[in-house]
């Protein structure tokens, strides 16, 4: 048994220095403040369905255009969603960014993006909650988060953005 003591001591105290020292490894030093404003082009087409007891389901396909921490026009923006009989809102939608620069502190990442978009609310103007799903090139590392509220020409977004290397 004195054998197994200082292994079982030691086998603790790596773990316990491994937990104390994992914050570190995992911290998002690079993160940075994201911002700008999101502007409606188009519709590409959609269905809406009336669903009982009077709510509606819709599935569009739409375009916008993106200033700011995103810089991109003409993402493309599928979604599904459902207002309901009381006018609550619940819409999910992934936009797709093709060739974005995103403004990343002084430098600027180019590849294609996803991000997720979620309205949960009691009405639209209730505003969304963003988050970077994936990317490519110089965004395959890229993760973020934020807020979408809305103006008189669209909404603003804000939030974080940081690498996960």
């Amino acid at each position: 048994m004195r054998t197994k003591r200082p292994l079982l001591l030691i086998a603790l105290l790596a773990f316990a220095l491994t937990m104390a020292l994992a914050p570190a490894a995992f911290a998002k030093s690079d993160a940075v403040a994201a911002s700008g404003s999101w502007t409606w082009v188009g519709n590409e087409g959609g269905t809406e369905r009336a669903l009982p007891p009077g709510s509606v389901f819709v599935h569009v396909s739409e375009t916008g255009q993106w200033t700011g921490t995103f810089a991109a026009t003409d993402v493309y923006e599928p979604f599904v969603g459902m207002i309901t009989k009381s006018g609550e809102v619940w819409f999910h939608l992934w936009i797709h960014f093709k060739g974005v620069d995103v403004a990343m502190g002084s430098k600027v990442l180019r590849g294609d993006m996803t991000m997720l978009v979620d309205f949960k609310a009691a009405t639209w103007l209730d505003g969304a909650t963003w988050k970077i799903h994936n990317g490519t090139g110089d965004l395959q590392h890229l993760g973020g988060a934020g807020t979408l509220v809305w103006t008189d020409l669209g909404m603003d977004y804000k939030g974080t953005i940081w690498t996960n290397k």
